[in-house]
């Protein structure tokens, strides 16, 4: 665990979309020195007006996150992505839907968010590590939030944020 919060290395929740009961804990501990990145997307109308004006209205903002795997995922993390993809898909092959829940940094559980995987195509290529162990380079990942915001918030990792979750405090 790192010194601060907020440091750590993402982790994903699989939950039942029925009651929001957890089905599995997925943590991805050797993203790569990029790591996690958040990126904010403002949402809204924008209309050109004849008399050459702008009408813009914003609706809100949405998180992006990319989680980087350029220099060497290995086989075990790997499988834990084709999982979280294969959950996307649980309700076209008739099982029950399930959510994904990102958690930025596992150091702080209670900075989470409800995503959907928005990456166009996953490539990677095989590759040998200097120990001989089998592994992948060139995976990157991304997650978009599923609901927008109505304000951005920058997150500082040494403080210290508490939610109330079914009346139990957690961090």
């Amino acid at each position: 665990m790192s010194e601060h919060l907020g440091y750590n290395y993402p982790i994903i929740w699989i939950k039942e979309a029925s009651d929001g009961s957890l089905v599995e804990t997925i943590s991805f501990p050797l993203c790569t020195a990029n790591g996690i990145t958040r990126t904010v997307k403002s949402y809204g109308t924008r209309h050109l007006i004849i008399d050459d004006s702008i009408i813009d209205k914003k609706r809100g903002i949405r998180n992006i996150y990319s989680l980087s795997y350029d220099d060497l995922v290995i086989k075990d993390t790997l499988k834990s992505i084709i999982k979280i993809l294969n959950y996307e898909m649980d309700e076209q092959r008739g099982a029950t839907e399930k959510e994904i829940w990102l958690i930025p940094h596992s150091d702080n559980t209670g900075e989470r968010e409800k995503v959907f995987y928005s990456g166009d195509e996953i490539s990677f290529k095989n590759e040998k590590d200097i120990d001989e162990s089998t592994g992948f380079v060139g995976l990157n990942l991304e997650f978009t939030a599923v609901n927008t915001r109505d304000f951005i918030s920058v997150y500082d990792p040494d403080e210290v944020i508490y939610y109330i979750e079914n009346n139990t405090l957690i961090n």
